[in-house]
């Protein structure tokens, strides 16, 4: 007897956690040069499961989307802004 094979849609929603918003705040205030926006970068990464060659995991969407990679980033960015 065949069986059915529903496709598994993959959740392209980033899950934002407490812990990536308030880094998200405190990378704002920050300069992208600084050490501790590399660091409030990477729990960013971390919190929101991003891949290794996803680097840089968040991008501002005012700047232009080179790739695929900064087009995900940039929605990153929209769904971290959203959730202050």
């Amino acid at each position: 007897m065949p069986t059915r094979r529903v496709p598994m849609r993959p959740n392209l929603r980033p899950q934002v956690t407490p812990r990536a918003v308030e880094a998200f705040r405190r990378l704002l205030a920050l300069d992208q040069a600084s050490v501790e926006w590399l660091k409030c970068e990477d729990i960013i990464s971390r919190e929101l499961r991003c891949r290794p060659w996803e680097f840089y995991c968040i991008k501002n969407p005012d700047e232009p989307a080179e790739d695929h990679w900064d087009e995900l980033a940039q929605q990153r960015w929209i769904a971290l802004a959203a959730a202050l």
